[in-house]
């Protein structure tokens, strides 16, 4: 009798400038899978900063690693005072369905707590039908708009974490 082996995903914070260029390929796909101009977000800026954008003390970047290859990662960076903002969850089409998101989700919300933020904000687009599912399951609340976003029926959601 074979037993197939369970592979399991792993969450690193990037720690090298290949890690961040990692990170960046991610994005990157997630930008591309979206078939949006992501302009109106600064996103090039954002890919050109983001160890300063992503890092402590006021950030925090998780990349999603199984058998060695990065599969997926999200971001949390300051909004605000006390008030973090949930960027860039992604996970490879290949890893969907298999808790990637939620573990990305889970741990970066474990991240934004040791930041000592006392909520989260996120926004997302209707055709991510499955992770606005997902942040509501993890207690997230709708907000009104926080930020521009022009794509119409974007969701904008609220963790609160104190």
């Amino acid at each position: 009798m074979s037993r197939e082996k369970r592979v399991t995903i792993r969450l690193v914070s990037p720690q090298s400038e290949e890690d961040w260029g990692q990170a960046r390929q991610l994005i990157e796909e997630y930008a591309a899978s979206l078939d949006l101009d992501l302009s109106f977000q600064h996103l090039a800026h954002e890919l050109a900063h983001l160890a300063s954008q992503y890092s402590p003390p006021a950030g925090a970047f998780l990349l999603a690693e199984k058998s060695g290859v990065y599969v997926g990662c999200v971001g949390v960076r300051q909004f605000s005072a006390g008030v973090g903002e949930i960027k860039r969850l992604y996970a490879s089409p290949a890893m969907r369905g298999q808790g990637a998101g939620r573990l990305l989700v889970e741990g970066i919300v474990t991240a934004a707590r040791q930041l000592g933020y006392r909520s989260l904000l996120l926004d997302t687009l209707p055709s991510m039908a499955a992770a606005h599912a997902l942040y509501l399951s993890l207690g997230f609340k709708p907000v009104s708009p926080y930020r521009f976003n022009p794509v119409p029926g974007a969701a904008f959601l609220e963790l609160q974490l104190q």
